[in-house]
């Protein structure tokens, strides 16, 4: 998962890139969170809850069809700039990533 920073609202969580249709999301990870851009200081989420859908279509952002988006699906986005490293999937108990699996992009 391609991640922009830490959210800022619950400081936990990454904000990975999520892909619906052929848009482009900022969703935290942890607290679910959902930006349409990669915030800007102080700026406020579209939506905070579980399950978030997509504005666009309805569909939850956490089941198929959407998906983390790859560097491609980044870069079509215009963020390629504002990743801040890639992340492994969370295991499945939603424990702590380890130090080996967030990787800051060189």
């Amino acid at each position: 998962m391609y991640y922009v920073g830490l959210c800022p609202l619950c400081e936990e969580g990454l904000l990975g890139i999520r892909i619906c249709g052929s848009q482009a999301w900022v969703l935290c990870d942890e607290c679910d969170a959902l930006w349409a851009n990669p915030p800007q200081e102080n700026e406020e989420p579209l939506i905070v809850q579980a399950d978030p859908r997509c504005p666009d279509c309805g569909h939850s952002l956490w089941n198929e069809p959407a998906h983390w988006a790859d560097r491609q699906e980044v870069t079509d986005a215009g963020w390629w700039e504002n990743v801040a490293g890639e992340a492994g999937e969370r295991e499945e108990s939603g424990g702590p990533r380890t130090p080996d699996r967030i990787d800051p992009l060189v």
